[in-house]
């Protein structure tokens, strides 16, 4: 007989996924309005990967993701406020 292993996925994993996908893509347009997302989607990742969930590795590196890509935003509008202010 052969059994087949068959991962189980819990509702924090799924939840990851999703917050994930959806701070990536509100990242990219809704700046600042997208900053609680990344964060629930690492934490929800987190306590799936607990629960030995592959879903919440994909909702951390996807929190991660839009984490840098907030970041990367927030820097290049400060450079230009700076240089078009010119404050320095």
């Amino acid at each position: 007989m052969q059994y087949e292993y068959q991962k189980q996925q819990t509702t924090y994993g799924i939840a990851a996924l999703v917050l994930g996908i959806i701070g990536v893509v509100l990242a990219l347009f809704l700046n600042i309005f997208s900053i609680p997302l990344p964060i629930l989607s690492i934490i929800f990742g987190y306590l799936a990967r607990k629960q030995n969930d592959g879903l919440g590795l994909v909702g951390i590196i996807l929190g991660v993701v839009a984490i840098v890509i907030i970041s990367i935003i927030w820097i290049i509008a400060l450079a230009v406020y700076v240089s078009v202010s010119g404050m320095l």
